[in-house]
Formats: C-alpha cells, structure tokens, sequence
C-alpha cells in the first residue's frame, strides 16, 4: 500500500508529488507542511516528443485491440474477420508477420499524399515481436485502400472491425505525432518534495489523423494532460508564487496480477510462444 499525492493549483494546473508516501504518518505530516507552505513555480519545462505509429494488425493484436474496445470474444473477432476475408474485404486473417508488401505501401502513400498531404506520409518496415513468428502472409490489410467504410449490408461488428483495419493499416505508414511537451515544477516551501505537472499540445498529427490506440483507464494516470493551446502556460513565469486549490493524498494499493481476459492471455501467449495465429482463439 502506498499514499499518491496530487496537487490542484490556480491557472489549471495540476500535477503529482515526486513522492508516494509508504505510510500514513508521513503523508498527514507532509499535508500540515504544504498548509503552512508558500508555493512558487520553480521551473517550465518545454521540450518536443514524438510518437510513432503502431504496426498492422497481425492475428494477436487484432484480437487484443478489438476484444478491449469492443468487448467481444477473440472467437467473435475470428468470425467477423472469417467473413470479411470471405468477401475479400482484407487479406488473410492468421498471419504473424506485422510488415505489408512493397506494392500496398505504394498505394498508402497515393492516398495519404492525396488526401492529407505529403508530410503525413512515411514507409515504415516493422520488426516482429512474436516468438518463433513464421511471417508467412502480410499483416491484416484491407484489399483496397480506398473502401474506408462499409455498408449497411454488413453488421456493426463486421463494419467495426474493417474500419480499426483500415485505420491501423493507413496508419502504420505515417509520419509520427508531434507534440510540444511541457513540464511545471512547482516547490513546497515547507518539504524537499515539488509537485511535477506534466502538459501536452498536439502540434502535427501524423498518423492521429486517422488512428489513436487504445488506452485503458487505469493507464492514464500519470499521461500528461492534453490542452489545445498553450496561452496559460506562457502566462506563467518561473519565480512567480501560486495558490493552492487542494492537495488530497489517495491510498494505492500495489496490485497483484488481474485475472486474464481473452484478449490479455493471448498476449501472454504470444510473448511465450504459445500457439498459432490459427489456434489461439481455439486455445
């Protein structure tokens, strides 16, 4: 068990305490420290990060994206991409090799060029991660980079699954995000611990234009907090004092390992070296 502190100030900032205490002495003591301490922006940070795209969806991955946005079985995801490639819509379905051939990259960079412009554009050649991966057919891809969307002769999930296709195949062969990143470090007269807020401004999209991942909730504690315009953040100046609105200290708990979902073993599967594309929904 441990104590995570964050810190509510004034100009929408709020940030986490460098330090998680271990008990509750230390986390009362340092809460009557911050009441009775004068806060004061130490230092802005700003600094450029870049994010690149994920690779196409290999058998593994598919099942892993889609079982956790959509909430559905990997034997469903296998049905529905069973019928998609029964109507040629995309290629084969049990495939570990995450690379596209030469030919498909070319008609990406025809479309992204043309309808985003040609700094969205960037070939990529990926590395497997998969133990033992034989890479005997492409990554899942659509047959035609053009069909974004189907129509309404096709169910929800059928039409659900070949648009994360398509979004992750077009995707994989752009320029990555560009963000402008900010850190505030803000000092506690009282204690030898500051508070750290973390912002970000999206400034190129990249690949984002079409494709954002999944990010489940519990990891989105410590992600910087994404703002469309950095006018408060220029409005603050290092050495200059600001006001606390709140500090609350939550108890953590370290967790032990979740119980598996389908999508989670067939990770853990494929990190061991478990079974085929072909077989794991089967396993």
């Amino acid at each position: 068990m441990y104590y995570k502190t964050k810190g509510y100030f004034d100009n929408e900032l709020e940030g986490f305490l460098n330090k998680n205490f271990e008990n509750k002495e230390d986390v009362v003591s340092f809460l009557k420290k911050a009441q009775e301490s004068e806060f004061m922006i130490e230092k802005i940070e700003k600094s450029k990060t870049e994010r690149s795209p994920p690779p196409s969806f290999i058998t593994s991955s598919i099942q892993q994206e889609a079982g956790s946005k959509f909430g559905i079985s990997s034997k469903k995801i296998m049905s529905v991409l069973q019928k998609l490639y029964e109507a040629g819509l995309i290629t084969y379905h049990r495939t570990d090799n995450v690379n596209l051939s030469s030919q498909y990259i070319d008609k990406i960079d025809e479309y992204v060029t043309s309808n985003y412009g040609s700094t969205y554009f960037k070939k990529r050649v990926y590395k497997s991660k998969v133990k033992c991966a034989q890479e005997a057919h492409e990554a899942i891809r659509p047959t035609n980079i053009n069909k974004n969307k189907l129509d309404n002769s096709f169910d929800t999930f059928e039409k659900k699954g070949y648009e994360l296709i398509w979004k992750r195949t077009t995707a994989s062969q752009m320029a990555n995000a560009v963000f402008d990143s900010y850190k505030i470090i803000i000092n506690v007269s009282k204690s030898k611990y500051i508070f750290e807020c973390k912002f970000e401004k999206l400034i190129f999209e990249g690949y984002k234009k079409v494709y954002d991942e999944y990010v489940s909730k519990k990891d989105n504690d410590d992600v910087p907090k994404s703002m469309k315009d950095d006018k408060f953040i220029k409005s603050l100046k290092e050495g200059e004092k600001i006001n606390y609105k709140k500090i609350i200290s939550n108890e953590k708990y370290q967790q032990p390992p979740l119980r598996y979902s389908e999508a989670t073993l067939i990770k853990k599967m494929e990190k061991l070296g478990i079974g085929r594309p072909s077989t794991y929904s089967n396993i």
